[in-house]
């Protein structure tokens, strides 16, 4: 059985501009690197308890520039690929659609790699059946490009493009969409992150080892 080491990225940090929701009526706001950070603790969680060996790339509360999340990823791998393990990249975000001053109305869920055909379509698919088995029952929407012939969307994100394993960016809905925000900030919307990745994890698991 192949074994897995997942690395994890945990987008922006506490001195990230923006990045963060408009004000809830109750004085509740979404900071990106904070909600970021609890949902990758709580994949991490999951993933020990499952015995699937996996780094928190970002330890710190501060942003830590893309250039240095590279090479600690790029170093991780080949670390871990020498002793046999498949290495994947993991970067967990939440998409705005305006600058965070005003409720918009895009909300849904979507997973990138870079553009083209590469390593990180597989991961992907896998990410996106997890989070499809999980956001599907609460009724909640997804974007998809089928247009190559894989869900993935595509960019050239810096973190994507750089590393050398097989690597994909989730965009968790909108923290500047009311009912996204809401969802977000709520113990079920955490819960329900953290089991989508762990779901796609496992599902790429498995793949690799048919």
């Amino acid at each position: 059985m192949k074994k897995l080491f997942v690395i994890l990225d945990n987008g922006h940090g506490n001195n990230t501009a923006g990045k963060r929701s408009p004000k809830l009526d109750d004085g509740r706001q979404l900071f990106e690197y904070k909600w970021c950070r609890e949902v990758v603790d709580g994949i991490s969680r999951k993933l020990q308890e499952k015995g699937i060996i996996h780094n928190v790339l970002v330890p710190e509360i501060y942003d830590v520039p893309l250039s240095t999340r590279v090479q600690r990823a790029n170093k991780l791998y080949y670390e871990y690929k020498s002793k046999g393990y498949e290495v994947i990249f993991i970067s967990v975000h939440i998409n705005a659609s305006g600058l965070g001053n005003k409720w918009m109305n895009a909300n849904y869920w979507s997973v990138w790699t870079s553009k083209g055909q590469t390593k990180g379509d597989k991961l992907a698919g896998s990410i996106y059946e997890g989070a499809r088995k999980v956001f599907e029952p609460l009724e909640l929407r997804f974007a998809k490009d089928l247009s190559d012939g894989d869900v993935d969307m595509e960019s050239n994100f810096y973190v994507l493009k750089n590393t050398i394993m097989p690597a994909c960016l989730t965009e968790n809905f909108f923290m500047d969409n009311l009912e996204g925000c809401k969802f977000l900030l709520s113990e079920q919307g955490k819960k329900s992150c953290v089991d989508a990745h762990i779901l796609g994890i496992l599902d790429y698991q498995e793949k690799i080892n048919k």
